[in-house]
């Protein structure tokens, strides 16, 4: 019987993922986990806005760090509840499902949301820390690039979508507290049945 559990998010940019983990961190106090600080540690000048940059260093750190080196971290916490904020990799979301063994449960919560209204999110992030947003045509390829150049983007969010427990729809009639509301009914209903 798993002891600890983990909920992944996954998701494109502006789905709702960052909101999700933002309950399970404050609500259910749940230890964060953003691969994005790995990757940092192992490679500091990779920028993580450039998603082909970052596919390529993520591949490099996997042949020389180990093709765990995202995975370790979460499966050596000694967290009982765990929050991974971006899971992009179906190589990574089988070793975590593999980890039930070690008393690790892996749930994934796939949240999905048009590419228009992501926009409008990313884009409203981006006015709010004085930065340019993208136009949408660049997001829309930029954030979606296994439609764009597959070659760029190995790990696939579409794929780990594939193996979600959980999926949350986070639509134009969604308010921010439905968004909410359905990660707190995800993650009491998984927290009991630990």
């Amino acid at each position: 019987m798993a002891e600890r559990l983990l909920i992944a998010t996954t998701g494109h940019p502006g789905s709702g993922k960052t909101t999700a983990r933002n309950v399970l961190v404050n609500e259910f106090d749940f230890e964060p986990y953003y691969p994005g600080d790995t990757i940092k540690h192992y490679a500091p000048h990779v920028d993580l806005n450039d998603r082909a940059s970052t596919a390529r260093v993520q591949r490099e750190l996997r042949d020389s760090v180990g093709p765990n080196f995202l995975v370790d971290p979460v499966l050596h916490s000694t967290s009982r509840l765990i929050c991974w904020d971006g899971l992009r990799s179906p190589y990574d979301a089988i070793r975590l499902q593999e980890a039930e063994s070690q008393g690790l449960r892996t749930v994934i919560v796939a949240i999905r949301s048009n590419a228009v209204l992501r926009h409008q999110r990313v884009t409203a992030s981006f006015d709010r820390v004085g930065k340019d947003p993208p136009e949408l045509a660049d997001f829309i390829q930029s954030a979606l690039p296994e439609y764009v150049n597959p070659d760029l983007y190995m790990p696939s969010v579409l794929a780990v979508t594939g193996m979600a427990k959980h999926f949350i729809y986070n639509e134009a009639y969604t308010t921010l507290d439905d968004l909410r509301a359905s990660v707190r009914n995800i993650a009491i209903a998984e927290i009991a049945a630990l």
